[in-house]
């Protein structure tokens, strides 16, 4: 609307303009109209208007106008059909802001993985099946790595989505809680070959299939879990309380060599009650099969490691996680399980009652220094730092060779994996161990070639 004069104050002697009591209004509702943020009063400007007066507030409201937009000459007033006033109505015609976008259900999400397959598996039906929360866990490893981010993110869609099923939120939450509780000290969940990238896509095939298990005491989501972990980390493979170092010592060997043949072997124990590393078949009896673990161990360590020794006990059967003798690996069936699961030029020098010497220990080195999987025959005692320098009367433990054995300067120093731990620093607790201790507790090695 034009004005009939001006409207204002002249900022140089602060004499009033015409300020006809009409365009006094027509300024005032300009300047309403505009955000505070662009120069205008946001709807704040009110008062009495006199017809030939402008008020303390509206000339202040022009000046303020003006200063927020230096190419405006600033006058202190509004001239009609003046630049100022062209500025006005310019900005007051645009439409209003949208409203603030109110909170959404996943404004919490915050890693493009888990936004770009949540968005595929709400897409339609706004609904998230079994399916679409398996192929989010896909997402988060297609690059081989879940953050700290995405295992949040996880663990977002655990606490807000409504339309979860029950096997769903089993999986996430045995998933988010193995990670954060392995994570810590280690770093991310990594994957850092194609073998385990392919291992890990077996593994979400299987969580994401329904079906029964010849395990009834075993749930999936765990053993699938236990799964992923483990072929991301094969040191996390722990046999408890459970005389079972001698298949630990294997599964962890062919989890570090051959990742994917260690996820079907499980996968097929899982589902159909027997499997086959390379040409060792492996067909745990019905007592193994239906036993359920101490809450200490992991569903995948019992199931792979009671059926291997459960499967080679002709006259013992191992049904019980108490059964220590059950579950005394000699050498010669170590060697043979070995042989049988693909390992070539396997060697064995080791026995039970005579400790061996430095040759064997140089043996061993050569071997390791040449690629072979080497478990150590040795005396539990080396691994207590209260015990090692106690030597053993017999072998009743194995450990896999992580390192050189360093016999230097009279004592050793080595890594194994035992127990849970792919590190394992003999000796332990910063102490020294006497190369004559370690021998006192050395019962030889069976090593192959993967």
């Amino acid at each position: 609307m034009p004005l009939r004069g001006r409207v204002g104050r002249h900022a140089s002697t602060g004499a009033n303009c015409q300020n006809w009591k009409s365009d006094q209004e027509v300024v005032i509702a300009l300047l309403n109209r505009i955000p505070i943020a662009d120069g205008g009063t946001g709807g704040a400007l009110g008062g009495r208007i006199i017809g030939g007066f402008a008020s303390d507030a509206l000339y202040q409201a022009i000046l303020s106008f003006e200063k927020r937009y230096p190419s405006v000459r600033q006058t202190g007033f509004i001239e009609p059909n003046g630049p100022v006033l062209t500025q006005l109505e310019g900005l007051a015609s645009r439409p209003p802001p949208a409203p603030p976008k109110k909170p959404g259900q996943w404004d919490a999400i915050t890693t493009r993985s888990v936004s770009k397959s949540l968005n595929a598996g709400l897409d339609g039906d706004m609904t998230l099946s079994h399916s679409d929360v398996v192929n989010i866990i896909r997402s988060t490893l297609s690059d081989g790595v879940i953050t700290p981010g995405e295992i949040n993110d996880l663990a977002t869609i655990l606490a807000v989505a409504k339309s979860l099923q029950q096997r769903s939120k089993t999986m996430l939450t045995t998933l988010v809680n193995a990670i954060r509780k392995t994570a810590v000290g280690k770093g991310p969940y990594r994957l850092d070959t194609d073998r385990q990238l392919f291992a890990a896509g077996m593994v979400c095939d299987f969580l994401e299939r329904p079906g029964s298990s010849r395990f009834p005491s075993l749930d999936r989501y765990e053993v699938g879990v236990g799964l992923l972990m483990r072929i991301a980390n094969p040191g996390l493979i722990k046999q408890d309380q459970a005389s079972l170092c001698g298949p630990a010592a294997l599964l962890f060997s062919e989890a570090a060599d051959n990742p994917g043949a260690y996820a079907r072997f499980a996968i097929d124990l899982y589902e159909k009650g027997r499997a086959k590393l390379n040409r060792l078949e492996i067909a745990p009896d019905e007592d193994v099969r239906h036993y359920r673990p101490p809450s200490t161990m992991d569903h995948v360590d019992w199931m792979t490691m009671a059926s291997i020794r459960d499967s080679e006990n002709w006259f013992l059967d191992y049904d019980n996680a108490d059964k220590e003798f059950a579950g005394i690996t000699l050498p010669g069936e170590l060697a043979d399980w070995f042989r049988r699961a693909g390992y070539s030029k396997v060697e064995q020098d080791a026995n039970i009652v005579a400790s061996m010497g430095l040759s064997e220990i140089d043996d061993a080195n050569r071997l390791y220094a040449d690629g072979y999987r080497i478990c150590l025959f040795i005396g539990a005692n080396i691994l207590s730092e209260k015990d090692q320098s106690k030597s053993s009367t017999t072998a009743e433990h194995w450990a896999v060779q992580r390192s050189l054995i360093d016999r230097s300067n009279g004592t050793v120093k080595l890594k194994v994996f035992t127990w849970g731990d792919g590190e394992y620093q003999i000796p332990h607790g910063g102490k020294t161990l006497p190369v004559g201790d370690f021998l006192g507790n050395f019962y030889g090695y069976v090593a192959g070639k993967p």
